[in-house]
């Protein structure tokens, strides 16, 4: 089946009942039992929906302008609630994650990586060096792997403690987009240009020794 969504899908999240939400660039749109339903949310979101976390009986939302908590009332109506991360117009919001712990984690474009913790909203900045985060995934020690921009692999603890892991070989350029993905052995797979790199214990500090693509596979966002 095809739809139309009125432009570009910055990002899709499955909702757990065979759901799935897409961030289209005109508005948030949910996808179930072969219906195409486009989501009105109040007040307005600021700019396309970037990133998607489903939480629970909530969202959380991120766009051009920052990350939202969005919740659906008793007539299912869809509203904001609350702003905890407003980014400037152009340092909007990468990626979004929940880990094992609840802890929320929201990758920026150019402010870096934040924290939250629920339910008492608490947002703390995670890092202090890269700050244009592409991808982020948890680890099992309340901490978090991270590529930011084209600078690299990091891995941020749970204490906020941020170390660059080596990655390409010398010389060899790492790339601006990037993918990350922990299997259930926790290894960490990054996706990087034309390479595929495993952390085989996924362990920050240590080299990750790349491995190449077949010729034929194309990178995948």
């Amino acid at each position: 089946q095809e739809f139309a969504l009125g432009g570009a899908v910055f990002d899709l999240a499955a909702d757990g009942d065979r759901g799935l939400w897409l961030g289209p660039e005109d508005r948030l749109a949910h996808f179930s039992a072969g219906r195409m339903e486009r989501i009105a949310v109040t007040p307005a979101l600021a700019g396309p929906v970037s990133a998607i976390l489903p939480d629970g009986d909530r969202l959380w939302l991120g766009t051009s302008h920052g990350a939202t908590e969005v919740r659906r009332d008793a007539t299912g109506a869809w509203h904001q609630v609350g702003a905890p991360i407003t980014l400037r117009e152009g340092y909007g919001v990468r990626s979004i994650l929940r880990d094992h712990e609840g802890t929320v984690w929201i990758g920026s474009n150019g402010q870096g990586l934040f924290r939250l913790t629920t339910p008492r909203i608490a947002v703390r900045r995670a890092t202090t060096g890269p700050t244009s985060v592409t991808a982020v995934v948890p680890d099992a020690a309340g901490g978090v792997w991270f590529t930011a921009g084209c600078s690299g692999l990091f891995h941020s603890d749970a204490n906020g403690a941020t170390v660059a892991v080596p990655v390409a070989a010398p010389g060899e350029s790492f790339g601006c987009e990037h993918a990350l993905a922990l299997d259930a052995r926790r290894r960490l797979f990054v996706r990087a240009r034309q390479r595929l790199y495993v952390l085989p214990a996924a362990e920050s500090g240590r080299t990750v020794p790349p491995a190449a693509l077949p010729t034929e596979t194309q990178p995948v966002e």
